[in-house]
């Protein structure tokens, strides 16, 4: 394997062995260079002038950074964003989600795309290593195609518990809302039936304990 000049080998550690075509060739690399690994192995193409270093694990995280890496326009969102924010109540993919605006065609494989006519600078964050990842308030929005309406309610409460308050995901789901949307009518059901001024639940089992108290007729509870 060719050496790596030390900044370009600190930015690929801290990008999970992820390394672009450009980064090379700006390093001092000539294409032959870069195709004589790619042959020998040293290198692993990832996406179109992706790679990863072959001694590097082939992680999530790593796979986030690649997509990320092949277009600067892709956004991790749903529960890709779930996974790298720590979310609970969500299934942990393997596989990136990624959102994209309707007119690009950035990667062809190795993810699942997602397209939308709705994407704010306010709806995403670069991570350190390079992924942009949607806030958690569009990662618990982008959420709700995915997961039944009990996971999704519970999933609501941890986020309004962790990461954002009531007004911020109403607010979401007014700029979200739009016939047709994937996920619009679960986020407007499970919303409905939470009172604004409502405590989040602590936790699944707390609002499963609550949902039961309330359907046998149980009134004044409130959430500690």
């Amino acid at each position: 394997m060719a050496h790596l000049s030390p900044p370009l080998a600190t930015l690929v550690a801290a990008r999970h062995g992820i390394v672009t075509a450009r980064q090379l060739l700006a390093d001092g690399w000539s294409r032959n260079a870069i195709r004589y690994q790619v042959e020998s192995g040293g290198l692993i193409g990832v996406h179109d002038g992706v790679y990863r270093i072959a001694t590097s694990p082939d992680t999530f995280e790593a796979r986030c950074v690649a997509a990320c890496a092949a277009d600067p326009s892709v956004v991790v969102t749903g529960p890709a964003a779930a996974r790298l924010w720590d979310f609970r109540h969500v299934f942990r993919p393997e596989v990136p989600i990624v959102l994209v605006e309707h007119d690009r065609s950035p990667i062809a494989k190795g993810v699942v795309l997602r397209r939308t006519n709705v994407l704010d600078r306010s709806d995403w964050v670069e991570r350190n290593d390079g992924v942009r990842v949607a806030s958690p308030v569009r990662a618990w929005f982008d959420c709700a195609r995915d997961i039944d309406d009990e996971r999704f309610e519970r999933l609501t409460e941890h986020v309004l518990d962790r990461f954002a308050s009531v007004p911020t995901v109403w607010a979401m789901a007014r700029r979200m809302s739009a016939r047709g949307r994937p996920g619009m009518a679960r986020v407007k059901r499970v919303l409905s039936q939470r009172e604004p001024w409502q405590k989040p639940a602590g936790s699944g089992l707390e609002l499963k304990v609550l949902k039961a108290l309330e359907a046998r007729g149980v009134t004044g509870l409130v959430r500690q």
